[in-house]
Order: structure tokens, then sequence, then C-alpha cells
């Protein structure tokens, strides 16, 4: 059932020799698992969305082919549109959690050997596992950092993603964000497995800046459950815990994170059938995860494991190297 999609992915071709230095290109897949249509809903508007960025450069999408520079444009993004995992003919339900696991782990594992970073929009966070999975598969010596947004730590039962992976020892550490919601039994877990956690409460008690005081020199998973945001700003989800980010506190603690690279994303937690929609029939969680998906996909280009100005001096490096103008207005 997931035939059609990994031949796609399959068919993209390894990154070229213009990126060996650099970091990227991202590949995004429309992952439903748990959440039915929560891809579509998501990447439809993703993809119609305005494709500036925060830090003034843009994104550009492609179909499966070669990323190749646009000398007109001063900084760009590259995103390759996998498309979703499961076509609108295919019924949702006829696919199993196994299949779902089986299908991720391998096109997280094509799109690593590629050369691309993984990015899974959608589901129900099930994603993580089979991308870490797939990522230590392939790389068993590099530790990797999961970075979890969310209202609750999601370590309650030994089925949950994080806690599978805890379990299994394939993370060198987990750092748990935004939570508000956390019971005695999570706080057990946490204990058990040195979880690093900076609970809501704790980083307003500090100012927004103290998640400036994670220094991380290893790679990182950034997995984002939109129930992580307050529900005046991202209603449809299935549990919905007051108290949390507004849209704008959690891209400014995203653009704090620290590492050498991006080792993959999820953001999940959508519930589209839950959403608040405008007149035109655009959702309010659906507009705010649009704007957090776009800024991850910046974020796995300049992360960095000192500042983002030198995050930033990766992306400057095709401007020096003669790839993109310098000139902002090429026309003057």
């Amino acid at each position: 059932m997931f035939a059609k999609f990994l031949s796609r992915v399959k068919a993209i071709p390894a990154r070229s020799g213009d990126w060996a230095n650099r970091l990227g290109p991202v590949a995004l897949m429309g992952y439903s698992g748990g959440a039915r249509s929560s891809d579509v809903k998501l990447l439809d508007n993703f993809y119609r969305s305005p494709r500036d960025c925060d830090m003034y450069a843009e994104l550009t999408f492609h179909e499966p082919g070669p990323v190749e520079c646009p000398p007109e444009t001063v900084v760009f993004f590259p995103v390759v549109k996998c498309g979703n995992m499961l076509d609108g003919g295919v019924k949702h339900d006829a696919a199993t959690r196994d299949d779902w696991y089986l299908a991720t782990t391998e096109a997280t594992t094509d799109l690593l050997e590629k050369g691309y970073i993984p990015i899974s929009a959608g589901g129900d966070g099930s994603a993580t596992l089979a991308m870490v999975e797939a990522y230590k598969r392939l790389f068993p010596t590099e530790e990797v950092v999961l970075i979890h947004f969310s209202a609750r730590p999601s370590l309650e039962t030994p089925e949950k993603p994080i806690r599978v992976l805890l379990e299994k020892d394939l993370l060198k550490g987990v750092i748990e964000v935004g939570n508000r919601c956390v019971s005695s039994y999570d706080r057990k877990v946490r204990k058990q497995h040195k979880v690093m956690y900076m609970d809501i409460q704790a980083i307003y008690a500090k100012g927004l800046f103290c998640i400036r005081d994670i220094r991380n020199d290893f790679p990182v998973f950034i997995s984002i459950d939109a129930d992580v945001l307050d529900p005046a700003f991202a209603p449809a989800v299935e549990s919905p815990v007051p108290g949390g980010f507004t849209t704008r506190d959690l891209l400014h603690v995203m653009t704090s994170l620290r590492g050498p690279k991006v080792a993959g994303i999820d953001i999940h937690g959508y519930r589209p059938e839950l959403d608040i929609c405008r007149g035109d029939g655009l959702g309010l969680t659906q507009l705010a995860l649009s704007k957090v998906l776009k800024e991850s996909i910046v974020k796995a280009y300049v992360i960095s494991t000192q500042t983002e100005e030198e995050g930033l001096e990766r992306v400057r490096v095709m401007q020096r190297q003669g790839t993109i103008s310098d000139n902002p207005y090429p026309d003057y």
C-alpha cells in the first residue's frame, strides 16, 4: 500500500557534489499514521503559504530530481517534495502500525543514504521511532539527542516512541521542552533515564532565554507535538492543555537549539477534524503548524553548536563560493 510512495523516494537522486560541505537538502514526507488526513491538510496549506522565512531567506520546493542553486536567489533552502505516504485511493484503516513503521524506516533510510535530511509532517508521533531507529542503523557510532516539544513527556506507557528509544538505549539523551502536564510516573521515568527537562513553568520563571543554557555537541532529532502550543494557537489536538507556548515563543526557542546537524524532524499531533476554521476553511492550528514547519526546515540548514550567527555563516559560504549572488537586488 506504500509502494507508490516508496518508489517515488527511491527515484530521488543522491544529492550532488555542490552540497558536499553544506547542510541539506531536506526531504519532506506526509505521514498520517494515527491521525487521518493530518498530513494532507498540513502540507496543502504549507505549500500554498508564503515561502519567505524569518531569516530573510526563501524555501524552494522541488519535485524529485537534482537540486541546483538558482543564481538569482540570495539565500534559498530547497525542500524536496516526497508526497504523502498514503495515497488518497488507499484506505487509511488498511495500514497497521507495523506497516507504517516499516514504510517509514525504509523511506528514511533511503533518504539518509542519499544525503537528505528527512522531515515528517502529520501523524501521531510514531514516525519519530522509525526515523531515529533508521538513523541509528545507518550511523551506529553517532550519538543522537532527541529534543521533544510537547505538553506531556509521553513516557507513561512502554509502547510510546520516546520510551521505546530510551529502553533500547538508542539516544544519547532526551530534552523535554514545554511540558505542563506531568504525572508522578512521568517524573519517575524521567529520573530513571536521566531525561533533561525544561517544563513550561521553569521556562517562564527563568525567561525564554534559559533554553540557551543547552549546549549540545551531538546530532539533533527534533520532535514537535502540536499540543506544546497553547490551545488558543493550536486547538486541533487530541488532548489540549492550557498554558502552553505562543507560536512566537516556540519559534524563538527553536532558534536556540544547538547541535552539529539535524538528524531529522517530526511535526505531529494535528487533528484536522478538531480545528477552528476561518470563513475560507483555513484552520488556526493548520496555520500555526505551517509556520512551525517552515522555520524547522530553516533550522535544519543553519543549526550550529555555538551561536545562531555561526549557523548563518554556513549559509553565507554559498555566497563566498560564488554559487549565489551577494547582491540582494541583482537588477540594480
